[in-house]
This record gives structure tokens, sequence and C-alpha cells, in this order.
């Protein structure tokens, strides 16, 4: 049930394939605005290759344009994705609404992610594992204080016998700070580097599925 509700979430986005999910999706997925709020936003995406380049870029909001950033990380036992976005605050605070719904968090794009991944590696969800039942575990999310903590830290995996626990990384900043504030910066498992590790816990754990 938790698997098919997390997909209607990101059917919703307009994301059908854990390929298609990119930095632009975690946007949107994050404030956790009504699809009304949502569509009234025009969110693009820059994705850098030059990793020198992608820390120096800043996301902003203009009026209703957002500039989000990304960069793939491969040295990583499995792939990451690095997401420069707003935060909630800074867009509510830009568009002049109330939420009642708390931002989501960099572990919660994890979980999303690896759960479009599992539903395409094993296409009927009635007889897909939960992530709990790969022995995959999201831990909170790793607090950056600063770019320079955020840049320097990776997405944590920690392999034991019978489990695996991913730890996101994320950077988020206060309204009032100049020039960097209303920030939110997460490291997360890229779309690859999802099926990548839901392939690799069904081969281990050999299950049914």
């Amino acid at each position: 049930m938790k698997l098919l509700i997390a997909l209607f979430v990101l059917f919703a986005l307009g994301v059908s394939k854990a390929s298609d999910f990119s930095c632009k999706d975690a946007q949107s997925f994050i404030l956790n605005f009504t699809q009304a709020d949502l569509q009234k936003l025009r969110i693009k995406e820059e994705r850098f290759l030059d990793l020198q380049l992608f820390l120096e870029s800043k996301p902003s909001i203009e009026q209703l344009d957002i500039s989000t950033y990304s960069y793939i990380f491969k040295d990583s036992p499995y792939e990451q994705l690095w997401c420069k976005l707003k935060s909630q605050s800074a867009i509510v605070n830009e568009l002049k609404v109330s939420v009642s719904a708390p931002a989501k968090s960099c572990a919660d794009l994890n979980r999303h992610i690896l759960s479009l991944a599992l539903h395409e590696i094993i296409l009927a969800p009635e007889k897909a594992p939960t992530l709990s039942e790969l022995g995959i575990v999201l831990l909170d999310d790793k607090k950056a204080f600063g770019g320079g903590q955020w840049s320097s830290s990776n997405v944590t995996f920690d392999a034991m016998s019978n489990m695996i626990e991913i730890e996101a990384v994320r950077l988020l900043s206060p309204l009032w700070l100049r020039r960097v504030g209303g920030m939110n910066y997460c490291k997360i498992i890229s779309p690859k580097g999802a099926r990548s590790l839901i392939s690799h816990r069904i081969k281990l754990l050999k299950g049914p599925f």
C-alpha cells in the first residue's frame, strides 16, 4: 500500500519512470504544495557536467520562475544526484500563499526515487517487496551547516549483513541570510543508483519477487 501511494504521488508530479526523475521534479516534490499552487510555478533545471561550476551556482526565484541546478556524482557505491533547490519558505514568501503541509526532506526524495525504481524493475506492484523487506533503511537527513560542509559531504551507504542504511545530505538556509537565504540543497541517490541498488538487494536476498 505504501508503494502504491508513493507511486501515485510521483505520477501526480508527471513522473512515470525513475529515469525521468530530475532535480526539477525534486523541487516540485519537496515543496509539498497543492497541484493548484504548483501550476503557478515555472521550474527549470540546468544540469552541470563541471563540478566546480555546479558548486558555484545558486538557485533563484524571480516572480514565478525558479531556476534549479543539478550534478551527477558517480564516484560512489551507488550514483548520486545533487540538487540545488529553493526552500518551501522562500517560495511561499514569493507567492504570498499559506501552506498547511511541511516541506518534504531529502530522505523523502530518496524514498520516492527508490520506490519508483522498484516499480520499474518489478512491474506487478502486488508482487513488489517493500523497501524495508529489501533491507533498505532510510535515515534522517544529515544536516550540513554551510555550503562548504554540504559540498564536502556525500550520501552515505552503510551496508551491513542484512540491510543497507542510506543517509542523504541536506542544507537548508534561513531566509534572512544575504545572497544564500532560502536555499534547500539535497544530495540523494540518483535514478540510476536507485535501480542498481534495488537490483542488487533483490539478487542478494533471492526473494520470490
